[in-house]
């Protein structure tokens, strides 16, 4: 699986630290921009013994990426090579980073990358479209009016069921999880709810403001699994499921594959414990996913 990274880095140590770990995991970093004016963002997480994960966020070069039109022009070519078969392997953009600043750059640059994505779709309606799909990281007070933009041109929206509940006001993942297809989701949403595992409701050609039982399915959690950090979890699923639909498979199953590798991030300290390969990730799903 190829992989490119796009935002912004400092030219501090942290920026550098950053950038080797991301080579030597094989992940392109062609896409990075290296900011000398910002340092590099970071987060330190705090876990306590009762599983809570209070974080100090340093806001920085992240918040500031920003694309010229040649660069946005060449991101979109080189994905549709791989949306249309001339490179190996699916076209997905995944949106990851988006939340914690209202109105710096980096928001306005994800928006008129996936305007660009999406003009080019229309322009050539021949070649195969690539998919977006999109998380989210500490909403701001203006997500609503960010989101109402951005989502009619997103396959797949990921929210947490706090993020849910705290951008629509309604509770629970049928009534969040719609709001959020009615804002024009263009395949499906899916919160991720926790030690509840995952809702996936899907777009409906006559979605309403409340979808019924029949069109919400219930992934759940990874069975006999002992749990020693959570961090991660979230973005673990998401990074499951991206690769899932990159080789093929259906939403449901893709749900599933991300459910395995939350639960394998789970049994080790840190954000990429237990994820090793494609194989183990389907056999511990194999191993410890209800059918």
């Amino acid at each position: 699986m190829n992989v490119q990274m796009l935002g912004a880095i400092g030219t501090d140590p942290k920026g550098v630290f950053i950038e080797q770990i991301m080579s030597h995991a094989n992940i392109s970093t062609n896409g990075l921009q290296r900011l000398s004016s910002h340092r590099t963002s970071c987060t330190v997480i705090n876990v306590r013994p009762n599983g809570d994960r209070p974080c100090l966020h340093a806001l920085g070069a992240s918040d500031h990426l920003e694309l010229s039109k040649a660069d946005m022009d060449g991101i979109v070519e080189d994905m549709n090579e791989y949306a249309n078969g001339i490179k190996e392997g699916m076209a997905v953009l995944h949106i990851g980073g988006t939340g914690l600043q209202q109105g710096c750059p980096q928001e306005q640059t994800v928006l008129l990358l996936l305007r660009r994505i999406r003009q080019e779709e229309h322009d050539n309606a021949a070649r195969s479209p690539i998919i977006v799909t999109m998380d989210l990281i500490a909403p701001h007070s203006g997500m609503l009016d960010l989101l109402t933009e951005m989502l009619p041109m997103v396959d797949y929206f990921m929210p947490s069921i706090e993020e849910a509940e705290g951008i629509s006001n309604l509770s629970g993942p049928q009534l969040s999880g719609s709001f959020f297809l009615n804002l024009g989701v263009r395949n499906a949403v899916i919160v991720k709810s926790g030690s509840l595992g995952s809702h996936y409701l899907p777009q409906l050609s006559n979605a309403s403001a409340s979808q019924t039982k029949e069109t919400i399915h219930h992934i759940p959690i990874c069975h006999d699994v002992i749990v020693v950090d959570t961090t991660g979890a979230g973005d673990a699923y998401c990074a499951g499921f991206v690769t899932a639909k990159s080789r093929g498979l259906d939403d449901l199953m893709a749900c599933r594959v991300g459910t395995a590798t939350a639960g394998l991030c789970c049994t080790g300290l840190g954000s990429d414990a237990g994820n090793t390969s494609w194989e183990s990730t389907v056999k511990f799903m194999e191993e410890h996913l209800t059918s």
